[in-house]
């Protein structure tokens, strides 16, 4: 049985994906007269930008760390207002800021988030990025006041990093 594009990324990593697009693309090249790529290559990239996550950077003082927002609603909400440079609050190992979008509770709405998720919070319509323990954490996890959207995560470095960064003055979160 085949796999998804999805399934295949979740096993191979997303540069294995590119590789395996670029491998299949198109050989023929459009003309005058053919303007679009033929219908496998459209099928299989609009699946592709349907199934990937939209990767971004996140910027913080001399720190920068890769990431990815997820292709929920909400995530694609968030993605819509970047780039975004703003102060960043702190409460415990947690940035949090205030951004243009208003969405609710979502199907990953959660209280149990690991170090290096990024979440959305509702009630204060604000962005968090979470590194470490919380004032409300029994243990090393952090906890959000309330429920967040899952909306993404830190793919590429260690989130704790990000604990070098507190007292920053502005935060950049950007698509790469």
């Amino acid at each position: 049985m085949g796999r998804t594009i999805y399934q295949y990324v979740g096993e191979n990593g997303v540069d294995a994906m590119q590789s395996a697009l670029a491998a299949f693309a198109c050989s023929t090249q459009p003309d005058e007269k053919e303007t679009e790529p033929c219908l496998f290559c459209r099928l299989l990239c609009r699946c592709y930008n349907k199934c990937m996550p939209q990767k971004i950077r996140i910027t913080i003082k001399s720190i920068v760390l890769d990431g990815e927002l997820l292709d929920t609603p909400c995530a694609k909400a968030v993605a819509g207002i970047l780039p975004i440079e703003t102060r960043p609050n702190e409460w415990g190992d947690e940035f949090y800021f205030e951004i243009p979008v208003s969405t609710p509770l979502d199907e990953t709405a959660t209280t149990n988030v690991k170090a290096g998720e990024i979440g959305y919070w509702p009630p204060g319509r604000a962005l968090a990025i979470f590194f470490g323990p919380t004032p409300m954490s029994k243990g090393q996890d952090p906890v959000p006041a309330s429920a967040v959207n899952i909306v993404g995560r830190i793919t590429g470095g260690e989130a704790t990093l990000l604990a070098q960064a507190k007292g920053a003055g502005k935060i950049m979160i950007e698509k790469s």
